[in-house]
């Protein structure tokens, strides 16, 4: 929170009874569920000035342990088990720099990206030597231009080292976060605005949205993906085409393992990436957005919602 708070909520599920209810089973659920408000959203914590007066900007849920990144650049680890005093624990300090999200990446990894542009990948199996000092990053890189901050991230929902990044000037990029000492990335400029959310389809990894207040964009990869298998299944490499030099080959090869890797790291999506707009003009002021199996719903600043039903979505 704002005020330098984080805490911990119990929202029960309301679960219905699954068939179609007539207004006046409506209006008696509406009255059961206003008399019940304080039951379904219960606080069951609260840790005050967990960054030292400086607000909360992101949270990531890893096992039992809560991560809060402040607008200071520090990280705290938050312990809701531990009845210590120690519950909450500086985990990395000093940054200097502005939080702006916190990811998993991988069982024991967790991502920060920041306002300068840059990302940090951490082990948090580590303990800081003090508990007045955090730890140190396992490797550091820049993925943007100096100070252009980094506005929304999203991890890939099979490959976890492969990282949609969205920035403020408007840029989409992809990363690997196995590659520490690769050059920035492409740049995909889709908006005159921040980018302020990125997701990947969570059963087709192909298709990737990226949000500004402005528009809602598909990144449909589908097409990508089935010319690169082509091409790689018919490459000289693959037993056919003409001789070539080993050295030919060699750089053939190392392209088609990035391609294997992920379609979202192929040199080819600068060219061969689908982009399609969903949302445009209205509502203005989106705000969010969220995917389903075949269906999307985004909200805006306007208080209107908008849901896009029947989208067929392959790999």
């Amino acid at each position: 929170m704002s005020n330098g708070e984080v805490r911990i909520i119990n929202c029960a599920l309301n679960e219905g009874n699954g068939d179609e209810n007539t207004d006046s089973e409506i209006g008696e659920q509406q009255q059961v569920d206003d008399q019940n408000k304080e039951e379904l959203m219960t606080t069951v914590a609260v840790y005050k000035n967990v960054h030292k007066q400086a607000s909360s900007k992101t949270i990531c849920l890893m096992d039992n342990d809560i991560f809060s990144g402040s607008e200071t650049g520090q990280i705290v680890r938050i312990q809701p088990a531990s009845r210590s005093t120690h519950a909450v624990r500086p985990f990395a300090d000093d940054l200097m720099v502005c939080v702006t999200h916190l990811r998993t990446c991988d069982n024991f990894l967790m991502l920060s990206a920041h306002s300068t542009g840059q990302i940090h990948l951490w082990d948090v199996r580590k303990r800081p030597q003090s508990p007045d000092f955090g730890i140190e990053p396992l490797n550091s890189r820049p993925v943007t231009g100096l100070n252009n901050s980094i506005t929304a991230i999203a991890t890939h929902p099979t490959q976890l080292h492969v990282v949609g990044i969205g920035t403020h000037d408007g840029v989409v990029s992809f990363i690997d976060l196995r590659q520490n000492n690769e050059p920035l990335p492409i740049a995909f400029r889709v908006s005159q605005e921040p980018v302020t959310e990125i997701k990947f389809h969570p059963l087709y990894a192909n298709n990737c949205f990226s949000l500004s207040e402005s528009s809602l964009i598909h990144w449909d990869g589908t097409v990508l993906s089935r010319e690169i298998n082509k091409t790689i299944y018919s490459s000289p490499n693959n037993g056919g085409g003409d001789q070539l030099l080993d050295s030919e080959l060699l750089v053939m090869e190392m392209d088609e393992e990035d391609e294997r890797r992920n379609i979202w790291l192929s040199a080819r999506a600068s060219t061969n990436m689908q982009l399609r707009v969903l949302i445009e003009g209205e509502p203005k002021l989106l705000s969010t957005f969220d995917i389903v199996e075949g269906a999307l719903v985004g909200g805006s600043h306007t208080a209107e919602l908008i849901l896009l039903k029947g989208i067929h979505f392959v790999n």
